[in-house]
Formats: C-alpha cells, structure tokens, sequence
C-alpha cells in the first residue's frame, strides 16, 4: 500500500499543481515508484482541470481522470460525499498498490468552490492521508506566513493528531531571507520541507494562450509560442513608449495607432524580440502600412485583432489564468525541475522509508465490501419486500450484478410500490408470494411451536428461512418490525451454527472519521461468560478481516462502578487465556477502558480494530455516546457464527442502513460460497 500524500493550499496562489509537479519529479528522479491522482477537478470556469493532463505530458504517469465537478456538485448536493469518496478509493485501488508513494492534488478555494477546503479534509480522512500544506510567500512577512500554516494545520488534526507532514513555502521573493521563513514555520512545530523562489517565468503564457483564453484574431505570426513577460499599453506618443519596447513585452494599441504599428515593426527588426502587437476596437491595418512592416511579420512578430477597447483587453490579459496549460511542455518541464530542486533532501529520502498506516478508513471500508460483493453471484431473500426503504436500497445497488434478490410480500402490492417510486429491481430478481405453504416452512413452524414460539402460515421470516434452508438463496436480510427475540428464535431454530462456533453474537462496524473499528457484543449475550466472549472476539476479528481491517481485539475492562467490575475483569482475563490457545494468531489486549484503548489505538505501538465489551449494556452505551458525538456512525449490527448469513434490519433502518447490512450479508454469503 502507497504511503498516501494530499497537497493542499494554504493560501490564494499557493501554486499546489506546481509542488504536485515537482514532488512527482523529485521522487522519480530518486527512482521511487510514485504515482499522482487528483481526486476532484478544480472549477477553473472558462476550462477543463489540466493537472492530470500535464503530469501524462511531463512523465511517464498514466493517473485516473479526477470526478468532474458537475459530479461533484450533484453528490455533494444530495449528501452523498461518502459515495464520491468511496469512488476515489476504487479509482485508486490499483495504483496505490504497485508504487511506494501517491501524491494527491488537493482543491483550492474559489468562488465556484467554497467548500474545498472542508472536501479537503474529508479526502485526508477518508484515504488515511499525510498532508503537505503549500502556500505562497509573496508580501508575507516570515511570522504572518507561520501564522497562515499554523492556522491551515489545525484544520488537519483528529483527536490530537496532526496528518500535516510538512509545509512548502512558495514564491519566496528574490533577496528574501528564505531560512527565516523556515525558522519562523519551525516555531510552530512544522517542519518546512521546500522552499521554492518567485519565478516569474513560471507565469508567463504563450501568445497562443492569449488567443485561445480571448478569443482574439491572428492578423499574422508563425511564431505565437512566444512569451508574454508583460504587457504594455500605448497610451503615449511615439518617444514615450519606446522604452517599453523591451524582450518580452505584449504591446497593446487601438488600431489606428501604425505609429505604434510601424515602432514595433522597428524594434523587431533591430533584434528586440518582442511577444507581439495586439490591435484592438476591430480596427485593422492599413494595407499600405502592412506592407511596410512585412519584413518584421516574416520573422515571426505576433500581429493580434480584437473587437474589445484597449485598456478592458489588457485587463483581461493580465488577469489570464496562471495555470500551466496541458498543451505547454516547456514551461511544465522548467516548472518540475526548479520545484524538485526546492525540496529538502532529507525530506524526499525519508518518505518512501516510513511504513505506510493499515487503517481502514470509511471510505476504503465501503469499496472493500463492494468489491468483496462483486465477486460471486449471490442471492439474498428480503423478508420486507413491500417496506419502501428495502426497495429503495434493491434499486441503489443494482449496478452490482452479482446481487440479486428474491423479495418476500404480496406480488401486486410490491409492484405497486415499485411503481408509485419509479424504480425497478436488478435484473434476475423476483417476488415470492409467502402466503402459500410448504413442508419446509411447516417443519420450521412446528420446531418453533415445540419450543413455544408460535409463527402463522405465510409469514414471510418462515419463508425465506425455508428458502435458505433449501439453497433456493444464498442469505437472508429481513425483520423489520419483528420482535427480536421471536426473529432469533426463528434463525436458531433453521440455521445452525458453524462447526467450530460455540455461540450466536453479534458486532456492528463504527465509521470514525478516519477508521473504521468494530464492537461487539451490543445485541444478544447480554453478559458473557469466558467460554462465550472468546468466541464472540473470535468471531469478530473473523469480520473485521473479512471488512478487509487487520484485527487487534482489544477486551474494554467494565466500569469501576459496576458491582461485578471484579468478576467481569476474572472473566476477561480468561476469555483471553481461551482465545491465545486458539488463535495465537490474533494480537489481544486489556481488560482495559475504553478511553485509554480507543487513545492508544492511535499510536504505532497499539492499533485495536475489534473492541469487545464485557456486557451489551457497556457496548450499547459507549456505541450510542460515539454515534451522539457529531463524529462517528454505527452501522446495524451483523449476526456471527452462522452456517449461513442472517441478519435483521432496525426498526429506524434508514435506506443507506437498509444497504449495509445487504452488502454484509453479501459479502459473507460469498464467503461461505
């Protein structure tokens, strides 16, 4: 796995595709496996986000098309961030697995883009990402730009922890004193990592740039890939401009003016080489005067028209985008090379040194599980078939072809449903009308009658059981609304166990901010015995590993107020006693709080994925004050150690519930195969 590196910008102008650029270079040069991604596309207006296409024409690098912003704009309208996060982590599966490095090109704020810096900071989380905050020095005074990133850092941290690696100080003015912005930033406890001078040469367009971002005519000129240095208008007779006739220089004149015409023509011939005449209030040269000046236009003089007035164009060209086009190989090859240099040597020979995080952020979680989906063909009996919430979770994951379904409920009614919503099942899907009996849901009834729980003919539960039990589906997702303890009742009675499970558990996955753990048990065992609670840590790493995390069970010590804190601590120590003999391959610890797990999870010596609880009360409890805490969602929890995949939905299941747990039940139905 790449060690992953998002360049972010701390200010207007900070230059990120720049420092993308000669970072990438940089690393290569040292013969690094690198690869850059830019996950979201910047909303330049009048174009098309060019970074991707500048690193494809000055390396070697093939990276993936960035989401568009129209895309962009639509999932962050409907509060669908996650989605377009989990769809980064898919676009860069691939190549975040065959190089040691992947720089990622963060957004910069703009007025079509408030909220870059905020989807900045969910791409850092949900990739698992280090940070290198770029922001360009200018005017800035050393104290004032440590201010700026000091500011930007904080921005960067969860629960006491900086991703910030580093800070790229940009545009250093010539003769200022650089290590004084270096010191300044270090005062802040930052390390600044690359200092890059002002180059105005790293801003100056083509004359072909100014025609295509204007719309302007070419009245003459081969040679348009000339660059603009300045640009001067002739506002003066004659004498006065004259020393603006200097390398470089864009003169902009009305046309009228062949004084100007016929001086700029001079100036080319004596060997000054200008980067051309613009004409403008659609005033041509007189042919007469063209004639004169032929000789400089031969050589190759820019001669422009436009139909806008003097000073507006001049406006317009000074403030033309400063972003090196895909098309301008030179300047992105000068660029690359000056900005590689800027880099601290230490700085570039430690990165691909530092053994990259295993965490499992939200984002990579949900591409797992859909990926793990994807890979066998899987039938799921709902027993909710006619719930709209069920249908509209169906609808939404009909792009995996894998998945199909066979809902339980009243024919007619469903397909009135489906209608009334306007959507349509996956192909392959179909409804079973429950009401009709059969020897297999009789043997189910009669077993659960024997043992005091009583179902009617027809129940939907009682059908996809039996279609479970008869191979007809591959899994079973259901229950709203159900009692729980008739609807476990039921499942004890048609599915047994695995062959090496000693009891039924359950674990919900908890999406933090930037990992995602596991807790367990927070539904059946309501307080278990050591037997029972190596089983359901066992069970639980087994579903964490197949979330794709690494598990780390770490037992949570009971609260020091609870009257059996004693005996719980007796039966966590035993329970882990069980689990080392059976699993020495599992990494335990505790009993220990929960805060002071949760607190060193964080660090490189402890990293606990699966978290198991004494009691369903300490479980419930501490799931529900993370939920409450703005920054964390529980999933529905999933049942463990059944021969076959069961699990039942909320009665508050939302419709992205509604999918998790489907796409669970999925992905361990594959499993078993």
């Amino acid at each position: 796995m790449a060690r992953r590196i998002l360049v972010v910008p701390v200010n207007h102008g900070a230059g990120v595709t720049v420092a993308c650029l000669g970072l990438v270079h940089a690393l290569g040069s040292r013969h690094v496996a690198v690869a850059f991604c830019k996950p979201f596309a910047q909303d330049r207006g009048f174009a098309q986000d060019q970074s991707t296409e500048l690193i494809r024409m000055a390396t070697s690098l093939r990276p993936p098309q960035p989401i568009s912003v129209e895309e962009l704009d639509r999932r962050l309208a409907g509060g669908r961030l996650m989605g377009a996060m989990s769809r980064i982590v898919e676009r860069t599966a691939e190549i975040d697995a065959e190089n040691r490095i992947l720089v990622l090109e963060g957004l910069a704020a703009t007025p079509e883009q408030p909220y870059a810096d905020r989807l900045n900071i969910e791409t850092a989380q949900s990739l698992d990402a280090e940070v290198l905050l770029v922001g360009a020095v200018g005017s800035l005074e050393p104290e004032r730009f440590a201010d700026l990133v000091a500011t930007a850092e904080q921005m960067y941290r969860s629960r006491g922890q900086s991703r910030v690696l580093g800070v790229v100080a940009n545009r250093v003015p010539e003769g200022a004193d650089s290590q004084a912005y270096v010191d300044a930033v270090a005062r802040h406890h930052l390390r600044c990592v690359g200092v890059v001078g002002d180059h105005p040469d790293f801003v100056q367009p083509r004359v072909s740039d100014v025609v295509r971002n204007l719309g302007i005519q070419v009245l003459s000129g081969h040679d348009l890939g000339r660059r603009v240095a300045r640009t001067v208008i002739a506002a003066q007779a004659v004498p006065g401009f004259i020393p603006s006739l200097a390398e470089g220089a864009l003169i902009v004149a009305p046309g009228d003016r062949h004084d100007v015409l016929l001086s700029v023509a001079l100036a080319e011939a004596g060997g000054t080489r200008l980067a051309g005449l613009l004409l403008t209030a659609g005033i041509a040269p007189h042919p007469d005067v063209l004639r004169l000046v032929e000789p400089a236009l031969a050589s190759g003089l820019p001669l422009l028209l436009t139909d806008e007035k003097t000073f507006p164009t001049a406006q317009q060209i000074v403030g033309i985008d400063q972003d090196i086009p895909a098309d301008d190989e030179a300047r992105a090859r000068r660029v690359m090379e000056v900005v590689a240099d800027g880099y601290d040597e230490g700085f570039l020979a430690e990165l691909p040194t530092v053994e990259t995080s295993a965490r499992i952020t939200p984002a990579k979680f949900e591409y797992h599980l859909r990926a793990e989906m994807s890979k066998g063909r899987v039938r799921l009996a709902l027993t909710d078939g006619d719930d709209t919430r069920v249908l509209h979770a169906v609808s939404h994951l009909h792009r995996f072809g894998a998945l199909q379904f066979t809902l339980l409920g009243d024919p007619a009614a469903i397909e009135a449903q489906l209608a009334r919503l306007h959507l349509q099942l996956p192909l392959g899907s179909q409804i079973v009308n429950p009401a009709k009996d059969t020897p297999e849901t009789a043997a189910i009834r009669e077993a659960l009658a024997a043992a005091g729980t009583f179902f009617e003919p027809g129940d939907p539960l009682i059908r996809a059981l039996a279609l479970l039990h008869t191979n007809h589906v591959d899994g079973l997702v259901g229950g709203i609304g159900e009692d729980r303890d008739r609807f476990l009742a039921a499942v004890r009675s048609a599915v047994p166990l695995g062959s090496d499970v000693r009891t039924l558990s359950s674990s919900s996955a908890t999406m933090l901010p930037d990992e995602v753990v596991f807790f367990a048990d927070a539904l059946i065992n309501a307080h278990p015995n050591a037997e029972q609670l190596a089983c359901i840590a066992a069970q639980t790493a087994a579903t964490a590993r197949l979330a794709g995390l690494v598990p780390h069970v770490a037992f949570v010590a009971p609260s020091s107020w609870s009257p059996t804190a004693h005996h719980d601590r007796q039966t966590i120590a035993a329970a882990r006693q069980m689990l080392a003999e059976r699993r020495p391959d599992l990494r335990t610890e505790g009993p220990e709080a929960f805060q002071a797990a949760a607190r060193r999870h964080r660090t490189p010596e402890g990293d606990a994925t699966v978290f198991v609880f004494p009691d369903i009360a300490s479980a419930a409890a501490t799931a529900k004050a993370i939920g409450q805490s703005g920054g964390a969602q529980v999933h529905p929890p999933v049942l463990q150690g059944l021969a076959k995949p069961v699990n039942m939905l909320p009665m508050d299941a939302t419709v992205e519930g509604v999918m998790d747990l489907i796409v669970a039940t999925a992905v361990k139905a594959a499993e078993l195969g």
